[in-house]
C-alpha cells in the first residue's frame, strides 16, 4: 500500500547509511564560498550530461549522486575543498590539484549513480572522460570508484526527493488516503501532473544549495509538493 511504501521509505531515510542528519555538524562548518560555488557547478554540470540527448537519463540520477558525493564530504572531511581564507597561502599548482581532485571524485559518483540506476549501459567511462575534457584519465576514475565504494560502504541506494513526492500526492488525488473524509475533494489528473512538475522543479533547485545537505529528503519532498 502507499502508507507502507511510505513508511518503509521513512525507516531506509533514517538507517545509519543514510541518515543526512548526523552531517549537520561537518558540512555546515565546511560550507564555505568554495564549497557552495562548486555545488552549484556540479549540480549544473550533472544535469547537462544528463539532458544529453544520446542518452537522456532521468533527472533524478543527480540526486542520487550529490548523495555520494555528500555522505563522502562528510565522511572524509572537506580538506579536499579549497578554503577561501588561506587560498593566497597556496600555490597555483596546489589549488589546480586540488579542483581536479573534486572534478574526479564528483565525475566518479555520477558515473557510479548512472551505472546503477540506468539501463542505458552506452555511457562508458571513455565517454566520461571525453565530456570532461580529458581533465582527466581512465585509471583515475577506476580508483576514485574504489575509494567511494569503501567510504560509503557500498550504500549506493539513498532515498531521493521524488522517490517521495508521488506518494505524498497520492493522498492528494485520494488513492493513498484510507481515512474517508467528508467533504474531501481529490486532486483532479491535471492538477497532480501539474503539482508534480512544480515539485520535480523544486527539488532540483534545492540540489543547488548546500543548506539542504544535512536536511531529510522527505521534508524537501513535503516543502516540494
Amino acid at each position: 500500500s502507499i502508507v507502507d511504501r511510505l513508511k518503509t521509505l521513512l525507516n531506509l531515510e533514517i538507517s545509519p547509511a543514510y541518515d543526512r542528519q548526523k552531517r549537520r555538524e561537518v558540512l555546515h562548518e565546511s560550507l564555505t564560498f568554495s564549497y557552495s560555488l562548486w555545488r552549484k557547478l556540479f549540480v549544473a554540470r550533472c544535469f547537462k550530461i544528463v539532458d544529453l540527448p544520446q542518452f537522456y537519463f532521468n533527472r533524478e540520477t543527480v540526486d542520487i549522486a550529490l548523495s555520494y558525493i555528500d555522505e563522502y564530504l562528510y565522511k572524509k572531511g572537506a580538506d579536499v575543498f579549497d578554503d577561501d581564507d588561506n587560498i593566497a597561502s597556496q600555490s597555483g599548482q596546489q589549488q589546480q590539484g586540488k579542483r581536479l581532485k573534486i572534478l574526479i571524485l564528483s565525475s566518479a559518483c555520477l558515473f557510479l549513480a548512472i551505472k546503477l540506476h540506468e539501463s542505458n549501459h552506452q555511457f562508458d567511462i571513455p565517454t566520461l572522460v571525453r565530456l570532461n575534457n580529458e581533465q582527466f584519465t581512465r585509471q583515475d576514475i577506476v580508483e576514485a570508484e574504489k575509494d567511494i565504494l569503501t567510504v560509503l560502504d557500498f550504500s549506493l541506494s539513498p532515498p531521493t526527493i521524488m522517490s517521495f513526492v508521488p506518494l505524498y500526492l497520492a493522498f492528494l488525488d485520494g488513492t493513498g488516503s484510507t481515512i474517508a473524509i467528508d467533504g474531501e475533494v481529490p486532486l483532479s489528473d491535471e492538477a497532480i501532473k501539474h503539482v508534480t512538475g512544480l515539485a520535480k522543479f523544486l527539488s532540483e533547485l534545492s540540489m543547488y544549495d548546500g543548506f539542504f545537505a544535512d536536511k531529510d529528503v522527505s521534508k524537501i519532498a513535503l516543502a516540494c509538493v
